[in-house]
């Protein structure tokens, strides 16, 4: 038979039975091969790009030997040292922005409190409570204390109409800050706050009756402190609450390790020692008896209630409170301290409570210099001062003159010349305390110190122009990538900024599909790039825009603030795949999979992949081994969890124990059992030097498995450009590092699916004997079985490929070989018949065949009605016509998809190919041409 009228006959049949095979539900996703699945950003340094770069300052030192001076004249082009006084400034405490009240503290001697020209002598803690507009009231107490209880809030009891109006101002604070909207911070326990405390019993399982008591105090207390209750021992499972208590414990001076969430032998040491040193059992074990431990740890205090006298009421503000110690020489854990909570920060200077314009405001008074020992340390790390032999001072010098001339080139406020934020320059004061009986946690650092003493004074001014002479406001940021973005200082090619320190001279991070259309539901998906701004004053890639459709632009530093990039200096770039499919695909690894599989790690590969396959599953544990025998931690056990009738496995394990050829042939001897058509493996990176036996073993296994394909992640991550992708394990991946292996996977498994599972032409076996056409029966002839994967019953095999072929399920070549492409087509077969789905044919799928093929009529239809003249384009409403061009482009070899009457991308690509093949103009819509040319 001609194919033309073997196409026809083809056309005929599927117009009787398509939607049986291929129901409604089924949604038909278009695409092309140069459709975005996704973007993949490739940006430099981390923040603004102006200026000095941290990180370069670093590198300039240790790398190339600069002077800080010379670090300031290559990044300050245009100015000139200066030497200025080291006058006070004043520093807005942002924390205490709005707040009602505030405790001060001195762990040194009594406290001074001025106001309305008085100095008044106080205890060692002053509580400040505003009253009504510049309006205050004072107490205080003779002791170093926050509070008034064992916890670190009031443990009541206290419901409505309570009179106890200081602790219920604490409370009401507490709920305020975590959103539970109690209403006016006023002392006045009314039904708003009634609400706001049963909303908060809610959320932490106690009984909503709006009564405020020790146990939510207690719980209370542990969202302050950021710690839990959970019971918590080595090999834990629960991560996030581990690292809340490896941070806890750091906090604390314990030495719990890295906060990595893995409860080992460090954690479980810094327990212990945190036991000891709070007098309970030392069982390495973490429980509620623990927590309460810690609270009581850290608060300092018994349960009896501190005694705090009334001073002074109706005082006008502003207040200034301060401590009888040398502002410069004086300890930092005995500065004055402000209260957050039970824990103590230590300012230098003074504090004043005041009424402003726009809320109460805190304020620390303090001289320039005393102001950068709390600031360098918080920019950059004091021990950079070690580094290259004491070289990477010059680096903490250069930030010293930075920030100095920054801050007193500012004015931000009426009542404050900065603030304390990375909004201006980060301030962490001089030290702080988990309680006021702790010990001093310095923030302050002796390189620091040292850097700051060397260059007091020093600032960089304007050397020209209008400005001429004035300080020059000194931007900096973390790091500006390869080249710094220019603006009021000179762009510079930035070599230092590259020091192998920096982690963020080059990054990555993927923005998904979802992620785009969730923030500008009218880009064009498909068409997203970064172009040159043309009125952008800075240079390089820091002067690019983003293009979101043909007629909208948003600014580089709006795309950076809608997805949490690190720099607006960034490019875009479209992740495209060559194949896509609709098969069951299902992933299996350990800790480098949790990282590709997780969005806040900056992994995409479940977002991207499920673009390739048809409901992608992904199951990813930390400290995962393949294993030799299954159970519910292990590969092995993971494996054997994976349902019949996947089409494709992609195993990335090996790291957790290596990988030997009896763990990959045992892993690979479930999924046969299971029928799993193809696997694909992603081998080892050998930075660590530990994997190269595992990956020579993987190697070997794939000529023993024919359905097992390697993906060379080694060789593919093993070039000096990818040295930021790893962390310093060399397994383990940054943000950069999941991005960019989450793009490299998903490219891997397309051509995973262009080589194991590629659509044969409808010649495909033209060149081979053992082959034949799929000629289109009226009758379905096929046997009962059952017949399985690599049958030697060539003929029962040939007669179900036939069957698979005519109903468009893509068998492969029909060649009596009953292998993964055959075995992939029944899957399809079996899912979209609502068919169990067993990895070989039985008499069900027979039955189901001869179903089909009882329904099949005789006689096909005119030329006339053959083909439908449309016009048909994405969106069209005429399924029935859309499903007729469908059946015809999946048998013509043009892929639209499933065939399921819905006119979408996919179908449209298909038809492009189709008027391609023909000549005819490549508009994706079906008209009259294109039915003569079918025709």
């Amino acid at each position: 038979m001609p194919f033309k009228d073997r196409l026809k006959r083809f056309i005929a049949v599927f117009a009787v039975f398509a939607v049986f095979i291929f129901p409604d539900s089924v949604s038909a996703e278009v695409w092309h091969s140069d459709d975005a699945i996704g973007y993949i950003v490739h940006g430099t340094g981390y923040g603004h790009g102006r200026g000095m770069s941290q990180y370069g300052a670093y590198g300039w030192a240790v790398d190339y030997g600069w002077t800080w001076e010379e670090i300031l004249d290559f990044y300050y082009g245009g100015t000139v040292f200066a030497d200025v006084e080291n006058s006070d400034i004043r520093v807005r405490l942002t924390a205490w922005d709005n707040t009602e009240d505030v405790t001060l503290v001195s762990t040194s001697g009594p406290l001074t409190v001025t106001f309305a020209g008085e100095n008044v002598l106080v205890g060692n803690s002053v509580q400040l409570i505003r009253t009504g507009t510049n309006q205050f009231t004072m107490q205080s107490s003779p002791n170093s204390t926050c509070g008034d209880s064992s916890f670190l809030l009031p443990s009541g009891p206290f419901s409505q109409n309570s009179a106890r109006q200081i602790e219920v101002k604490s409370v009401q604070s507490f709920l305020a800050n975590r959103g539970f909207q109690p209403g006016p911070v006023d002392g006045i326990f009314g039904p708003m706050t009634a609400g706001a405390v049963a909303r908060f019993q809610a959320s932490v399982g106690l009984p909503d009756n709006g009564t405020w008591s020790s146990e939510e105090a207690f719980k209370g207390s542990l969202q302050m402190l950021d710690i839990t209750d959970a019971s918590l021992q080595t090999g834990s499972t629960l991560n996030v609450e581990v690292r809340k208590l490896q941070r806890f414990l750091n906090d604390q001076g314990f030495n719990a390790g890295p906060v990595d969430g893995i409860f080992g032998s460090m954690t479980r040491g810094a327990l212990v020692r945190f036991q000891v040193a709070a007098e309970i059992p030392t069982t390495g074990v973490w429980g509620r008896d623990d927590a309460a431990a810690a609270i009581s740890y850290t608060s300092g205090e018994d349960a009896q209630a501190v005694a705090w006298g009334d001073v002074r009421t109706g005082i006008s503000g502003p207040i200034v409170v301060s401590v009888d110690q040398d502002e410069s020489a004086g300890d930092a854990g005995d500065a004055l301290a402000v209260c957050s909570g039970q824990q103590l920060i230590h300012y230098r200077g003074t504090i004043e409570f005041l009424q402003s314009n726009a809320g109460s405001r805190l304020v620390n008074e303090v001289s320039v210099d005393n102001y950068l020992r709390g600031v360098v340390p918080k920019e950059v790390s004091a021990s950079w001062g070690d580094a290259g032999g004491g070289a990477g001072m010059n680096a903490l010098m250069a930030q010293s003159v930075a920030a100095r001339s920054y801050v007193l080139a500012e004015s931000r406020y009426s009542y404050a010349d900065t603030c304390d934020t990375q909004s201006c320059q980060v301030y962490g004061g001089a030290a702080k305390r988990s309680s006021s009986s702790a010990p001093a946690i310095l923030v302050e650092r002796p390189q620091t110190d040292s850097a700051i003493s060397q260059t007091s004074g020093k600032v960089r001014t304007w050397s020209t122009g209008a400005n001429a002479g004035q300080i020059a406001s000194t931007e900096y940021s973390s790091s500006n990538g390869p080249n710094t973005a220019g603006g009021a200082f000179p762009s510079v090619e930035d070599l230092g900024d590259a020091t192998s320190r920096n982690p963020n001279h080059t990054w990555s991070r993927v923005i998904t599909l979802e992620e785009i259309s969730a923030k500008y539901p009218s880009a064009d998906l498909d068409g997203i790039s970064t172009e040159e701004n043309p009125v952008s004053a800075y240079e390089g890639i820091y002067a690019n825009r983003v293009r979101l459709n043909s007629n909208l632009y948003v600014s580089a530093l709006a795309f950076r603030a809608a997805f949490g990039l690190l720099s607006p200096g960034f490019v875009l770039e479209k992740i495209t795949v060559a194949n896509r499919s609709d098969l069951k695909m299902a992933q299996v690894g350990d800790s480098v999979g949790v990282g590709a599989t997780s969005r806040g790690l900056g992994g995409a590969f479940d977002a991207l992949s499920s673009q390739l396959f048809l409901d992608p599953s992904f199951d990813n544990l930390t400290s995962r081994a393949v294993g030799l025998s299954p159970n519910e931690k292990n590969g092995l056990g993971a494996l054997e969890a994976i349902p019949e009738g996947t089409d494709l496995v992609v195993i990335e394990l090996g790291y957790n124990g290596g990988l030997t050829a009896r763990s990959i042939d045992a892993a690979m001897n479930i999924l046969e059992a299971k029928g799993a058509p193809a696997v694909a493996w992603v081998n080892l990176s050998t930075r660590s030097g530990s994997y190269a036996q595992s990956n020579t073993n993987l190697s070997e296994a794939s000529a023993r498995w024919s359905n097992l394909t390697i993906l060379d992640w080694s060789n593919a991550s093993s070039g000096a450009s990818s040295d930021r992708w790893f962390a310093s394990d060399g397994v383990h991946l940054t943000k950069t590092g999941n991005a960019e292996f989450s793009r490299w996977l998903v490219s891997q498994l397309s051509d995973v699916l262009g080589e194991v599972f590629k659509d044969p032409d409808i010649d495909d076996c033209s060149t081979s004997s053992q082959c034949e056409d799929p000629v289109l029966n009226t009758t379905v002839d096929v046997p009962d079985g059952p017949i399985g994967f690599k049958s030697n019953d060539t003929d029962a095999v040939r007669k179900i490929q036939r069957f698979l072929a005519e109903y468009n399920f893509r068998p492969g070549p029909i060649d009596g070989d009953f292998g993964r492409m055959t075995l992939s087509a029944l899957n399809r077969f079996q899912r979209q018949s609502s068919l169990a789905i067993t990895n070989q044919w039985g008499p069900t799928d027979a039955l189901k065949a001869r179903e089909l093929g009882s329904v099949v009529t005789e006689t096909p239809p005119s030329n006339s009605t053959m083909f439908p003249s449309g016009p048909l384009s994405v969106g069209s409403a005429d399924s029935v016509s859309t499903r007729s061009v469908q059946r015809y482009l999946s048998y013509a070899g043009h892929n639209p998809g499933p065939v399921d009457g819905i006119y979408g991308r996919m179908t449209a690509g298909a038809v492009s190919r189709f008027q391609a093949s023909k000549g005819l103009t490549q508009s994706g819509v079906w008209g009259s041409a294109e039915q003569s040319a079918a025709n």
